[in-house]
């Protein structure tokens, strides 16, 4: 079986002598191309309220059940159950804002 470096220097069917191939080099290549043919001109985004409002939310539910918690009689049941509504609150309102809303 000939060796890696043999076969590398023969010339291939034309006669040319082979060159090696190097994939980051014709990927830079790709990237280039795609680059002068695309459109570099995008319009101005409009200015996002989504995080203010992911804030405000969060702020005054949050806010909400930590009142309730300190006007309510302290126990480990109150406790739990403010512990819980924040953890749910949280998680629900983040997949709300951020998964299921597009941007506005």
């Amino acid at each position: 079986m000939a060796n890696s470096s043999q076969e590398s220097d023969r010339p291939d069917a034309e006669g040319n002598p082979r060159k090696s191939v190097d994939v980051m080099d014709m990927l830079k290549e790709n990237h280039e191309a795609q680059q002068a043919v695309e459109k570099r001109d995008l319009p101005p985004m409009a200015k996002r309220r989504k995080r203010r409002d992911y804030l405000i939310v969060m702020t005054s539910g949050n806010g909400l059940l930590v009142g309730l918690y300190w006007l309510l009689p302290s126990n480990l049941v109150t406790a739990v159950f403010t512990l819980s509504g924040i953890v749910l609150l949280s998680i629900g309102v983040t997949w709300a804002f951020f998964m299921v809303m597009s941007d506005y």
